[in-house]
């Protein structure tokens, strides 16, 4: 796709005042846009590995919703291999985190809802008021309503302040104004987003992007555009991007701007001419938000003199299918002469009129079942449910969807399953080692598997069995003697304790009913029971607590503090803990709990002691916290684990007002009925935007009919609508939605009546349970609904999965066509992140240098990023004067960028390591050649290091750090692709900084003797890099460089040692860790692989060793050593 460049008033014909030329555009902000959700996607990440290619950058995502967020950065990561760095936000809450850098703070909506509640209370109001009419008197319900108003209030204001040309009359009623009398809430009013001044918000930006740029680089911000927002986030916006700099994308409904254009209404302009375009019917139906979006921009930006960048794609003549057809119409704004020819068999647009949810589920399971049979490259992550209810239609689309044998995972839920079975276990354990009081007891009793191993659904969900045990007199404490060891007093009574109130439960249950106002003295003569409101407990249900109380008691005196046991009793007990408290669906899925956390705990990879054997720790005992901190350190990455296999297969669900416009292949929305869909615009009289018109002005009901446009234009292949068209009760017909119902009038203008009538498909099936109209059952358990909630659990018990969910060894070899060259350099010097990046998964980075408070006792790392930060200065002005790129010109020009603090204190520290930053020659320099280079089918992309200086035949590398292998290797990369994309450079050399201020400037160090078979080295890299992506790779700079100076069997030991720490190093200690390690990267490498040295693998032909020892790990990692240092040959001696 090509872009073209245009100004907006040569496409508006109403817009005569927004006529500055293309000439005028900011340079620091780019506008694009984006007809497609595709295209959207793909523009963002564009600008984000533009924006990552600058220096230190700090690039901010600024999109909708979380899993817009979480699909851009994660398909980030699986192309550069990194997505560390990138923020996330929305559009409102950034812009209040910047305000909030002011002296003032930025009032939240949250925040003002509490404030006007408070202002509620304490203030008298007068009786006839419209706004306050609805408190009525003081009884039980009055906080309630209290409440409500407090949050019809707040946003109120909010909307008030955000639409400054609608509050006049809201702010000027009288029980408002004196409302905002108080001083409180005038002085809270005043940090509100909408109250700060433009000015203040300026100084603000400011002020954010110092202190941004003093954590690590410029700041860039990539932010999309999807829907109208207020007119003053905009214009706050614009500010944001004048100050910043950054890239606009806007993700509209065609890639035109039609602002001008009327909706629902064909007749001409007010001054009598005709339109420009007439909207076509898509747009005609659902378009008022995408055209209320374009004024927005028009007004904010072009009155700027920004431009856009416009896709230049060419439509297709004939589209393919119905869904092509509407699409293309809505985005090249084109009105068909003759209908559109549906084909019989085309399936790409389809409506169901279904008789239940349940059915409407069932029904898009099968159509993707069978859409992923039919095509095997289809995967189920292309497809995408939308839901208009989610609470409603998630818990019974997980049931339905595994049943079906569709993997299904919810971006914004864990998987919910597996991780109850570990709150339960963990809280469990807690509750064994501790006071045992009667909140902790129902919350551990309120655990899924906990509570259905018990059968104690019925009696904690209608709270009886919490009043029993109070009433019962249960304080604390498993029994008596538990009380006494807790008091530290022998002769504690036996009250208050859980086995006390079981007594008396017991009691109550078994005496008759006309006993239940006597009281019983029990044995020992020590107390009284009263029985009243003890009795009347299911004898069954008390049978149950008995027992949950008894392995409760017994398992206690296993954990008690200061019980020693080997490790081998305590995941005994922790087997034993699950067999006694959870059910039998808990426990089939407690086989991944023991394979992945128990298992190697057995095993035990902890180093030996120095005067133990290697077995020592396993027979030795150990305290309970000294087992909890290994069982929870394993049981956190297995959680975490599961989470991320969750987000990572599956077909992805999730709400339709979220992510409406996210791509996919296949797209299907479920919930479309006239119910609750669209919502409805329900604000009081006295609200501001009751009868508000204009530009940004919110709209309920226009943002859902936006939602259904969106996701119309979202799918690739096949869109899916169901809605449910029937009544349970009587089987009476339902209409569709408005908005369903537009969308099949634009089918019928587009393809024709018939066309439309085909697509519609009525589905009569429906389940239907007489079990749930039962006269027995009680009247909030009648009806189809419970019967929904039953099917659901019933499905989602029976269903088995017995897949693997994580690699159990290596992955299989990926054909690559194209590999960037920092991922090259990558493989080098931390191949384990090639492996990362494969599966999707990012890594923590360096942490940023220095903060901007002061550079006094900076240490290493912050040493380095400043004199590189000086570097970088010097080198973009090698070409300039002098007495431009001076030691003071660069100082002053980082402190106002925000690097650097302006305290004359610092100055010594800031020249200190100025001395030892790189002069840069002042010569004309060659521009890098363009990467065009294909080794062994695989084609190199990227650039290369921008501090390559080339210059008549030499290429020298700036670097403001010290010598050493990792920068060598980096050279070796770039200098081999150099080699090959420019034949005339003859000498390549690296400029290192000075190793002391007063020292002489170091002479480059000359690598030309590593360029040498350019084309067989950068096989052999290729051959490492598709390696890494199959296995972890054990790699350790500062000890593999000892195979060129030791002999093999010492390297050999350090290799092993250093792989010992790689595995095991703690790397949340405080002690500095050294880069080696990367122990928490390898934490995540080795998630869900037990051991990968274990497996059986291949080594390329390239990688054969000479000699190995036994230990498979250390056998890979000396292998890996000799390749990647036999790169290196020794420099050639010479007279110098």
């Amino acid at each position: 796709m090509s872009l073209k460049k245009s100004s907006l008033h040569f496409r508006l014909a109403h817009f005569k005042k927004f006529s500055r030329p293309p000439s005028a555009f900011h340079p620091a902000m780019t506008l694009i846009h984006s007809d497609s959700p595709q295209s959207a996607f793909g523009h963002l990440l564009e600008e984000l590995r533009r924006m990552q290619r600058e220096p230190l950058a700090q690039c901010w995502l600024v999109v909708p919703s979380h899993n817009w967020g979480d699909s851009i950065l994660q398909s980030l990561a699986q192309s550069q291999g990194v997505a560390s760095g990138v923020c996330s936000s929305n559009l409102r809450a950034l812009l209040e985190s910047i305000a909030k850098t002011d002296p003032r703070r930025c009032l939240s909506t949250d925040s003002l809802t509490l404030l006007v509640l408070e202002q509620i209370r304490h203030t008298s109001h007068p009786a006839d008021s419209l706004v306050f009419s609805a408190l009525g008197a003081d009884d039980e319900a009055r906080p309630l309503r209290e409440l409500a108003i407090a949050q019809a209030l707040a946003e109120a204001l909010d909307a008030a302040w955000l639409h400054p040309k609608s509050e006049h009359a809201f702010l000027s009623r009288p029980e408002i104004q004196h409302l905002l009398e108080n001083e409180v809430l005038q002085a809270a009013a005043s940090d509100h987003l909408g109250r700060i001044s433009a000015e203040s918000f300026a100084a603000a930006c400011q002020t954010w992007l110092k202190t941004e740029q003093a954590k690590g680089g410029p700041v860039r911000l990539a932010v999309l555009l999807d829907r109208s927002v207020p007119a003053l986030l905009l214009a706050r916006l614009g500010q944001l991007l004048e100050i910043a700099g950054g890239s606009l994308v806007v993700s509209a409904s065609v890639n035109d701007f039609w602002a001008d254009d009327k909706i629902k209404s064909r007749r001409r302009s007010p001054s009598g001419d005709s339109l420009q375009t007439p909207a076509p019917h898509l747009l005609y139906a659902l378009g008022a938000n995408a055209q209320d979006l374009h004024r927005g921009l028009i007004e904010h930006f072009e009155a700027e003199g920004a431009g856009f960048l416009y896709p230049t794609d060419s439509q297709l003549e004939n589209p393919p299918s119905l869904l092509s057809a509407l699409q293309q119409d809505t985005r090249s704004l084109h009105l068909r002469q003759e209908l559109f020819v549906r084909h019989a068999e085309d399936p790409s647009l389809a409506v169901y009129n279904c008789r239940s949810m349940r059915r409407e589920l069932e029904l898009i399971a099968d159509q993707f079942r069978g859409e992923l049979s039919r095509d095997p490259s289809l995967k189920p992550e292309d497809c995408r449910v939308l839901l208009v209810d989610p609470a409603e239609y998630a818990p019974l689309l997980k049931a339905i969807f595994l049943e079906a044998g569709v993997p299904v995972h919810f971006p914004e839920m864990p998987p919910q399953q597996s991780l109850e079975i570990i709150a339960a276990l963990d809280s469990l354990i807690e509750a064994l080692r501790g006071r045992f009081d009667l909140a902790e007891g129902l919350r551990l009793l309120q655990h899924p598997p906990i509570t259905r191993r018990f059968e104690l659904e019925a009696a904690l969900t209608e709270g009886h069995l919490a009043k029993w045990l109070r009433d019962a007199g249960v304080r604390w404490g498993r029994n008596r003697e538990h009380r006494a060891q807790e008091q530290q007093h022998p002769n504690s009574p036996d009250t208050w304790s859980w086995a006390f109130g079981l007594q008396r439960l017991a009691l109550g249950a078994v005496l008759p009913a006309h006993s239940n106002n006597t009281r019983v003295t029990l044995a020992g003569g020590t107390h009284h029971v009263p029985l009243l409101r003890a009795a009347g407990l299911e004898t069954a249900t008390l049978a149950n607590l008995a027992d949950f109380l008894e392995r409760f008691n017994h398992h206690a005196a296993f954990w008690k503090r200061g019980a020693m046991h080997t490790l081998e009793m305590w995941c005994d007990a922790i087997a034993a803990l699950c067999e006694a408290f959870f059910d039998q669906e808990s426990q089939e899925q407690l086989l991944g709990l023991n394979a992945k956390v128990l298992a190697p705990l057995r095993r035990s990879n902890l180093p030996a002691r120095k005067n133990n054997p290697s077995n020592a720790f396993l027979k030795s005992e150990i305290s309970a916290e000294v087992f909890l901190r290994l069982f929870h350190a394993k049981l956190d990455a297995f959680s975490e684990q599961l989470m991320k296999a969750d987000r990572m297969s599956g077909v992805i669900v999730s709400d339709l007002r979220k992510d409406a416009a996210l791509p996919a292949q296949i797209l299907a929305i479920a919930g479309l009925g006239g119910d609750k869909f669209p919502r409805a615009d329900s604000r009081p009289d006295w609200h501001p935007l009751k009868t508000a018109t204009g530009t940004g002005i919110p709209s309920k009901r226009g943002e859902d009919r936006h939602f259904l446009l969106q996701a119309a234009l979202c799918p690739q292949r096949r869109l899916i609508l169901t809605y449910v068209g029937g009544s349970l009760h009587d089987d009476k017909g339902l209409p569709p939605s408005t908005p369903l119902s537009d969308l099949l009038e634009a089918v019928a203008k587009t393809a024709g009546v018939q066309a439309a009538a085909d697509i519609q498909i009525n589905v009569p099936l429906h389940p239907f349970s007489t079990a749930s109209f039962l006269a027995g059952l009680p009247p909030f358990a009648r009806g189809q609904q419970p019967n929904h909630l039953a099917d659901a659990r019933m499905l989602a018990a029976s269903h088995q999965n017995n897949s693997q969910r994580f690699h159990q060894g290596p992955l299989p070899p990926e054909d690559r066509l194209s590999v960037d060259i920092a991922e090259l350099k990558r493989a080098l010097i931390e191949p384990h992140k090639i492996y990362l990046a494969r599966l999707g998964l990012g890594w923590f980075e360096q942490p940023s240098a220095f903060p901007s408070g002061e550079l006094l006792n900076l240490n290493p790392l912050q040493k380095w990023s400043l004199r590189d930060s000086i570097l970088t200065h010097r080198l973009h002005a090698a070409n300039s004067a002098p007495s431009q790129t001076d030691p003071e010109a660069v100082r002053e020009l980082l402190t106002l960028r925000g690097i650097l603090p302006a305290a004359p204190r610092d100055r010594k520290s800031w020249e200190h390591e100025s001395e030892k930053t790189p002069a840069v020659l002042h010569c004309p320099i060659d521009p890098h050649p363009a990467i065009q280079l294909v080794i062994n089918g695989v084609q190199l992309t990227g650039q290369i290091d921008t501090n390559w200086r080339l210059s008549q035949g030499v290429a020298t590398l700036y670097l403001a750090g010290k010598s050493g292998n990792k920068y060598e290797l980096r050279a070796l990369v770039d200098a081999l692709v150099l080699s090959l994309a420019a034949p005339a450079l003859g000498l390549f050399q690296i400029q290192f900084s000075k190793a002391k201020p007063e020292d002489k400037p170091l002479p480059p160090k000359d690598i030309t003797h590593l360029v040498v078979s350019a084309q067989a080295q950068l096989a052999c890299i290729l051959n490492i890099h598709r390696l890494a992506g199959c296995l972890p790779l054990p790699f350790f700079l500062g000890a593999s460089a000892k195979l060129k100076d030791t002999n093999p069997q010492d390297a050999a030991n350090d290799l092993a040692t250093a792989l010992e720490a790689w595995k095991t190093k703690d790397s949340f200690g405080e002690d500095p860790m050294p880069s080696e390690y990367e122990a928490l990267s390898v934490q995540i490498a080795f998630s869900g692989i037990e051991n990968p040295f274990t497996e059986p693998f291949e080594l390329p032909e390239s990688l054969a060793p000479h000699w190995l020892p036994e230990h498979p790990g250390a056998k890979l990692s000396i292998t890996l050593a000799q390749t990647i240092f036999g790169l290196i040959p020794k420099a050639p001696k010479t007279d110098a």
